[in-house]
């Protein structure tokens, strides 16, 4: 009997010691790859876990992400490493680079989705007037550079500036065939005087968006063919808005004006809109409200010749003594005799 209970006790005894030595035993975690998501697992499809297929559970058990070298679902592109910000690099968050992202892509990317970008600069803003258009296209900053001589496709900054024609024969001169100038609705003002913008023979030359106030001429082409004028807007100018010498052949359409001399916009005399009071922008002489922070587009401005406007153009100072017949003028030779010192007479001190 004493026995028997002895034997009791021993066996419930190392059953409550089993069930406590099973209660402290650490579970043992599962394998990845074992087909089941144990713990510290986002997922296991087991033999189907790739480290190259789209929207796969990955080797390592964890779910497709942004980061992993796959384009999976949501993501447009995945280089890997999407934080180095380098040109036509995949950006953050698996988007493709963009113009206004801060960074200047230009060529096609090498990686899936293959894509073109041709940026010249990105400064991450939207001004345009800061040397970078928001299509990512460098402009010239007029205030800074002065009057210009074009010869290959430009964008003006936009903005208003004051520039003086002092040589009567232009402050942006196009002398090239075949070119592109957008103004992106640029306002230039003169002081009264010469040409705003001059197009010298030079054919096929296209100008767009520019506003141009406060000159003899706003718009002048000179013994050049096919020139197409779109969207400008110009008054003030005291003798004619658009004006044809030569063997000039100008068309276009969209352009607005108060004085269009022989411009025919359309097929038509006159402008595509007549403006009937001219209020030019007004602001202080020598003022320009272009802005001159610093930009990286700056680095890529197009090539643009700053114009001292110290002499007139060859042949265009050779018409204006051409057209010019000096009288001789008389002059009448005066004889000035010297004039003779009166001695007065001394004065007596008085006693």
């Amino acid at each position: 009997m004493k026995r028997s209970l002895i034997m009791k006790l021993f066996i419930f005894s190392f059953f409550v010691l089993g069930l406590s030595l099973l209660a402290t035993a650490p579970v043992m975690a599962g394998v990845c790859g074992d087909g089941h998501k144990d713990v510290g697992e986002s997922c296991d499809w087991g033999a189907n876990n790739s480290d190259t297929k789209a929207n796969s559970c990955r080797t390592d058990c964890r779910n497709p992400y942004c980061g992993d070298s796959i384009t999976d679902n949501g993501e447009v592109c995945d280089d890997g490493d999407n934080s180095n910000y380098e040109p036509l690099r995949c950006r953050e968050g698996c988007t493709l680079p963009r113009c206004g992202d801060g960074i200047v892509d230009s060529g096609t990317r090498n990686n899936k989705p293959y894509s073109v970008h041709d940026e010249q600069c990105d400064d991450k803003n939207s001004n345009n007037d800061d040397g970078c258009l928001n299509s990512c296209k460098s402009c010239v900053m007029l205030g800074a550079v002065g009057n210009i001589e074009i010869t290959d496709d430009t964008n003006i900054c936009s903005g208003e500036v004051k520039l003086d024609d002092y040589g009567d024969y232009g402050t942006i001169i196009i002398k090239r065939s075949g070119i592109t100038l957008n103004c992106n609705g640029a306002k230039i003002t003169g002081e009264g005087r010469g040409v705003g913008i001059m197009i010298f023979r030079s054919n096929n030359v296209s100008i767009k968006n520019c506003e141009v106030y406060g000159y003899e001429v706003g718009i002048k082409g000179e013994d050049s063919n096919n020139v197409t004028l779109t969207n400008n807007r110009l008054c003030g100018n005291s003798i004619a808005d658009i004006e044809l010498e030569g063997a000039t052949q100008m068309s276009g359409q969209g352009n607005v004006c108060r004085k269009p001399g022989a411009w025919n916009d359309t097929g038509e005399q006159g402008c595509s809109q007549q403006i009937l009071i001219c209020n030019p922008p007004a602001f202080a002489l020598g003022t320009m409200k272009q802005s001159f922070g610093k930009s990286e587009a700056l680095k890529n401005m197009p090539q643009v010749t700053a114009q001292k406007n110290m002499a007139p153009v060859a042949p265009l100072a050779g018409k204006i003594k051409a057209g010019v017949k000096m009288a001789p003028v008389a002059v009448k030779k005066i004889e000035v005799k010297p004039k003779q010192r009166q001695w007065s007479s001394p004065i007596t001190p008085k006693k």
